[in-house]
């Protein structure tokens, strides 16, 4: 698999002191967990790929956010939300809901293919702007109002 991947966790919660306990017990150290950071977009320009492994979302930031950096996404198939930003197998992978199996192969698929990761990203990139952009949400707006 694609060497000296490193995974970066940024933010707070309540997860996070589990999550130190396993990397502790498991001696893993290739993970890094950093703190809440008002210069995200530093983390997102320094990634590869941007993965998201919520139960719950509404409309997730964090999606949008790594789409417009040309970061190829990662997201389970919940009921809402990840499916209104990637166009699976386009702009990055949804993942049946709980597949953790399908969710691996999917990450190494894009671990190991630099042409896959930068064609999936600028498709990323491309529908956020189409999809998202202030311009196109002014124009669902008024299209909705009319």
């Amino acid at each position: 698999m694609g060497g000296g991947y490193k995974l970066h966790i940024v933010g707070e919660g309540e997860a996070k002191k589990r999550l130190l306990d396993k990397i502790k017990k498991e001696n893993i150290k290739n993970v890094i967990i950093k703190p809440f950071t008002e210069k995200i977009e530093k983390e997102y320009l320094s990634a590869s790929i941007y993965v998201m492994t919520s139960y719950f979302e509404g409309l997730p930031m964090s999606l949008l956010e790594a789409s417009s950096f040309a970061l190829p996404c990662i997201a389970f198939d919940i009921n809402s939300g990840p499916s209104d930003i990637i166009e699976d197998e386009k702009s990055g992978f949804l993942v049946k809901d709980g597949d953790l199996g399908k969710f691996a192969l999917k990450l190494k698929l894009l671990m190991n293919d630099s042409n896959l990761r930068k064609n999936m990203g600028e498709k990323a990139k491309e529908l956020i702007k189409l999809k998202f952009s202030k311009e196109a949400v002014f124009k669902k707006w008024q299209e909705n109002l009319s």
